[in-house]
């Protein structure tokens, strides 16, 4: 028999959320409605403070960009792994959890567990005692999270292990992973050929459609909506 008293630890060490709770966290209402920690100060989950350990600030900002993305934040969110993943995957996602989670004691999380997996994995490269790129980490980080999610340099390529969410099921044979899915654009090439108007003199400068050169500016800008 499960004790109620134990709930709010359970939530703290082990956030779970819902469809629904995650449909809800783009939208303007959970801005405006704010929880609560032990001291019954307000915060609001996602928008809270990471424990700069030391000196890894530069860590942190980028840990906070990717977990504001809304498709990946919300594959984290809904994970439930069984134990098979890649550790870096499953600390990701249970940093993920709590700085979402609604029950917290207090407004801030520690990303201490996440960042000793970073270090180890990538040998030293980023570490939480001297300061370093945040770019730089951000590419290690993004091609490591698309590897270890099963994801190879073909569009349509993923384990079978990472579409356990139901609303992932019937897209097992096209889903290309959270990460390419979130993060991989399209580039738009339109190339224009420069007109040299035939009663200019011999030394006269090609001459460059602006009209049109905004027409595609334009294009590309909706296309890219």
């Amino acid at each position: 028999m499960s004790d109620p008293s134990l709930d709010d630890i359970s939530h703290v060490l082990n956030p779970q959320f819902s469809s629904t709770s995650v449909a809800s966290l783009d939208s303007p209402g959970h801005l405006q409605k704010p929880a609560y920690d032990l001291s019954s100060k307000p915060y609001i989950p996602g928008y809270i403070g990471l424990n700069n350990i030391k000196s890894n600030d530069y860590l942190n900002v980028i840990i906070h960009s990717l977990l504001h993305v809304s498709s990946l934040r919300n594959y984290l969110l809904l994970s439930n792994f069984t134990g098979k993943e890649p550790e870096l995957v499953k600390r990701f996602a249970a940093l993920a959890k709590k700085i979402w989670n609604p029950r917290l004691f207090k407004a801030q999380v520690s990303p201490h567990e996440f960042l000793q997996e970073v270090s180890r994995i990538s040998e030293g490269r980023f570490k939480i005692t001297q300061q370093g790129d945040p770019t730089e980490f951000l590419g290690w980080l993004l091609n490591r999270l698309h590897k270890d999610m099963g994801g190879t340099k073909r569009k349509q390529s993923s384990e079978s292990w990472y579409f356990a969410l139901p609303y992932f099921t019937p897209l097992l044979t096209t889903f290309p992973g959270p990460i390419y899915s979130a993060f991989q654009g399209e580039l738009r090439m339109d190339v224009q050929q420069v007109i040299v108007k035939g009663e200019s003199a011999e030394d006269a400068k090609p001459h460059f459609d602006i009209d049109r050169g905004k027409y595609l500016l334009q294009s590309a800008a909706l296309c890219s909506l």
